[in-house]
């Protein structure tokens, strides 16, 4: 356990020079994946890690300022996740606060729209015991 929290603190140390290619970029060390590790890899990027995420996970490019990425990373090293995953799950939160809060405005709008129907029902029914008074009282001085 100790020797895998070394690792990665190193890993995190060294996260500017992987993403300037100081480290990582040598074709010496690099080989192509057999087919199988790519396939294995695509199925591990694909497969959702929550039950109710169902789509699979797309490679996107985006530029963003050099002052939030070293924010992400700050941030990300403090949570134990790497700059991108908690870009991605900064994104998946702000796009279910929306969904929610749309969610919210129609269960609003609903139930104003229920309420509405009620007071109109209500006064339906007032002006429809009104007009049965006063076809009483009509009825009423006719005979009298």
């Amino acid at each position: 356990m100790e020797n895998t929290e070394i690792k990665l603190a190193e890993f995190y140390e060294n996260t500017d020079k992987w993403e300037n290619r100081e480290l990582g970029a040598d074709e010496e060390f690099a080989s192509l994946a057999s087919e199988a590790d790519d396939d294995e890899l695509m199925s591990l990027l694909n497969e959702p890690e929550d039950e109710n995420i169902d789509s699979k996970m797309q490679l996107i490019s985006i530029r963003l300022p050099q002052t939030l990425i070293a924010d992400l990373k700050k941030i990300g090293k403090s949570e134990d996740l790497g700059y991108q995953t908690l870009a991605r799950e900064v994104l998946k939160r702000f796009v279910d606060a929306e969904n929610r809060k749309k969610y919210n405005e129609a269960i609003y709008e609903k139930e104003k729209a229920m309420a509405e129907n009620r007071r109109l029902a209500e006064e339906l029914e007032a002006i429809k015991k009104r007009n049965a008074e006063l076809h009483a009282k009509e009825g009423n001085q006719q005979c009298g």
